[in-house]
């Protein structure tokens, strides 16, 4: 599960170069007339929304159902998940590409992911991290998605080691399982046992919850992003046109299709 979801965000630092050089061309085209900002926004983020949901496809189905035979009975609300984590940090990504050295960027990009992967409950429990810093496994989209896949994924599997029992008949029976004859160690037999018996160390993992709810707070932590990188955006070639011709300079609450071309 780390590495499925971890270190793949964290190849959005790449994105962070190119945006650069990508957002200096924006402004002189802008400057120069070629086009408005809206259209190009608009083409922007439909085509990232594809590229998101085709990268999280690719990335899922080869190492996760083809290679460790996954159920695919969720194959579909993976692959959405996926692709809205891989969108919150590609928008994060192309935000951190608007400041003014890009390095400097990447490098806050890295902070961003850093911090996301260390407060997302897979090292210690959200309730034992210290405010402020708690606030960060509930704000970061990490960990989150990471309950989500694994309810997904390991919510859905049966395991060997174990078998289903009564409580009342066995006193070797806890959680409804008890481990075989001969295996030392099991934490359950179904999926939804062993999220449990992992719910004891890790609040990562948990076999009951509001998918819906986790769910929203990355697409929160989407919309802020998304809405800072429109601002800058538009700010950043507002800005660009003023240096150009001062006459042409518009009021930031004038909408984009009043810019002439």
């Amino acid at each position: 599960m780390n590495w499925w979801v971890g270190p793949i965000a964290q190849f959005a630092v790449v994105l962070v170069y190119a945006s650069y050089f990508e957002l200096n061309s924006i402004r002189s085209e802008v400057r120069n007339g070629m086009y408005n900002p809206g259209p190009y926004l608009a083409s922007m983020m439909l085509l990232q929304c594809i590229m998101m949901l085709l990268m999280a496809a690719s990335i899922s189905y080869v190492p996760i159902f083809a290679m460790m035979s996954y159920p695919t009975s969720k194959i579909v609300h993976i692959t959405l998940v996926y692709a809205i984590y891989l969108l919150s940090f590609d928008s994060t990504a192309r935000l951190m590409s608007h400041q003014k050295f890009m390095l400097k960027g990447m490098m806050d990009l890295i902070t961003i992911w850093f911090n996301s992967f260390l407060f997302s409950g897979v090292f210690i429990r959200s309730s034992d991290i210290r405010w402020p810093f708690r606030m960060l496994s509930y704000v970061l989209p990490m960990g989150h998605t990471m309950k989500i896949l694994a309810f997904y994924t390991i919510g859905q599997l049966e395991f060997g080691g174990a078998e289903i029992c009564d409580p009342n008949m066995s006193w070797a029976c806890r959680g409804g399982y008890q481990c075989l004859p001969g295996v030392l160690v099991c934490y359950g037999r179904t999926g939804a046992q062993v999220l449990t018996t992992l719910n004891s160390e890790r609040d990562l993992f948990e076999a009951e919850f509001d998918v819906r709810e986790y769910l929203l707070y990355i697409w929160i932590f989407v919309v802020a992003v998304s809405l800072c990188l429109v601002g800058q955006f538009v700010q950043s070639c507002q800005l660009a046109i003023e240096l150009q011709d001062p006459k042409r300079s518009k009021s930031p609450l004038q909408p984009l299709g009043a810019w002439s071309t």
